[in-house]
């Protein structure tokens, strides 16, 4: 099949914004919103690629950040902060729906867990973590809030209240919070995450490449660190290195659906193979479909759609 003629061949053009979003997770991130993204952007956060991509020039809807996997603390740590072993045992189990996808049976079982234990910081922290990948930015804020108000010490809460922030448009304070995150616990790539979208909203590249490397150094083999750094330098023209990453993202995290969106999209751009892109584009689809990432569904359900038109037209 031939190549569309030039990108502007393509009606609805790249949109293109900074985002978010925690990734993340947890932080992933995530979620997933837009598709590509960020410097210098005036689109609002929710017209982004991923699971969650904000951007701070409007208000936008939440949308979950890129996922990437929950490490729960030992059980050592557990104990001083539940005294209920019943308690624990819900929380990990909550983490492992979490970590499977199941963002809804995750919430209820997180909702279990601080029914139980009230004063459990990190199942409020872990309630929070399901409401953003959810799409519910402002539940999720405050349960971070709450975790950070009954252990102040508590980095990865600062750290996915900072990716949740940016969905919100409270850029300052997404800021701010990845900033005590990164003085908490240097080694969260999360964090890194939040301050490298925040420097690349705000044109700054060589901030926002040293915050993207110091997260995939922190996490060389999760896909979350190099989903975002290859989103960076594809709105930031390297091409062939944006490429390099997103095929990372997809080989260390084969669920993360906005990776294979943001990949097709990027190959289209390029005047790429575009049944390449169309493969990518069907397969973000798919994946989007469990677990639900409405955002990345539609964006893919779009540009498929406009390939079949932009196509048929090439004689």
């Amino acid at each position: 099949m031939g190549h569309l003629p030039s990108p502007g061949a393509l009606t609805m053009g790249r949109s293109r914004t900074v985002v978010l979003a925690a990734v993340a997770v947890a932080a992933i991130a995530a979620a997933a919103c837009g598709t590509a993204a960020d410097i210098g952007s005036d689109a609002p956060v929710d017209d982004q690629v991923a699971e969650v991509i904000p951007t701070p020039a409007a208000v936008p809807t939440a949308t979950p950040e890129p996922f990437v996997d929950v490490e729960i603390a030992d059980e050592e740590e557990l104990d001083e902060e539940a005294e209920a072993a019943e308690s624990i045992g819900q929380y990990i189990r909550a983490h492992n729906l979490l970590n499977r996808g199941d963002f809804v049976l995750a919430e209820r079982r997180f909702e279990t867990v601080i029914e139980i234990e009230p004063n459990f910081a990190r199942g409020w922290a872990g309630l929070g973590e399901a409401r953003l990948l959810k799409g519910d930015a402002e539940k999720a804020e405050q349960d971070f809030t709450r975790a950070i108000a009954l252990k102040p010490d508590l980095a990865s809460a600062y750290g996915s209240r900072g990716a949740t922030r940016i969905l919100l448009g409270d850029i300052g304070g997404a800021k701010s919070d990845a900033r005590m995150a990164t003085s908490l616990d240097p080694e969260d790539p999360n964090p890194w995450i939040v301050l490298g979208r925040i420097a690349s909203f705000n044109g700054d590249f060589i901030e926002a490449q040293a915050a993207f490397d110091t997260a995939v150094l922190l996490a060389p083999n999760e896909g979350g660190a190099y989903f975002w750094r290859g989103r960076f330098l594809a709105n930031a023209g390297q091409t062939h290195f944006a490429f390099a990453d997103l095929d990372r993202a997809i080989e260390y995290a084969p669920s993360l659906s906005a990776a294979y969106l943001e990949k097709g999209i990027l190959i289209i751009d390029s005047g790429g193979d575009l049944d390449e892109a169309r493969a990518l584009l069907e397969e973000a689809r798919d994946r989007a479909e469990d677990p639900k990432n409405p955002t990345v569904l539609e964006q893919a359900e779009r540009w498929l759609e406009e390939l079949d038109r932009s196509t048929s037209q090439i004689p």
